[in-house]
């Protein structure tokens, strides 16, 4: 949502820092695996993401909303005492999909549900804020603001042009 790629540029340089320091003193305490091909991020500059590697563990960036996603599924109807749907569970297995899927440098996420039980990620960035309702067909409906600046975003998880849109907008690729 900010400028996510200074971020990405601060990780790949302390981590090379510490790989060329490690060699320098003779020892490497901690071996840093190898840097793939780069990326280009939502600047349109190539940055470098740490790699992933058969029969090492990815790291869950964001266990507590899984977690939270996960419990909402036991809620029943009206569990806000106003007339809120029961979750749609293909909601939130989309929406577990989008956090797990989610880079290491996107904003903090919120969970929650809709009033018709959708499943809903909010990001809260500062001037910013973003929205993504997902739908139980695939599809989704996003709104992000930034600077007085509202952009509505809708459509399938898997069409271009939705990719596209909510990439220029959010920063990072719509994945589930």
């Amino acid at each position: 949502m900010a400028d996510r790629t200074s971020f990405a540029k601060t990780y790949i340089s302390v981590s090379n820092f510490m790989k060329s320091t490690a060699l320098v003193a003779g020892e490497i305490a901690c071996p840093l695996p190898a840097l793939p091909p780069a990326i280009v991020s939502s600047c349109r500059q190539n940055v470098m993401v740490p790699a992933s590697y058969p029969g090492i563990v990815q790291l869950e960036l964001f266990p507590a909303v899984v977690a939270r996603l996960e419990e909402l599924r036991g809620l029943d109807e009206d569990h806000d005492g106003e007339g809120a749907q029961a979750p749609v569970q293909e909601t939130l297995d989309i929406a577990v999909g989008f956090v797990r899927a989610l880079p290491f440098y996107a904003p903090t996420v919120a969970v929650g549900l809709s009033r018709e039980g959708y499943a809903v990620a909010e990001f809260h960035d500062g001037d910013e804020f973003g929205q993504v309702i997902f739908q139980p067909d695939w599809s989704i409906e996003a709104y992000h603001n930034k600077n007085g600046k509202s952009v509505l975003i809708e459509g399938g998880i898997g069409e271009q042009k939705t990719s596209d849109e909510f990439h220029r907008s959010f920063g990072f690729r719509l994945e589930a």
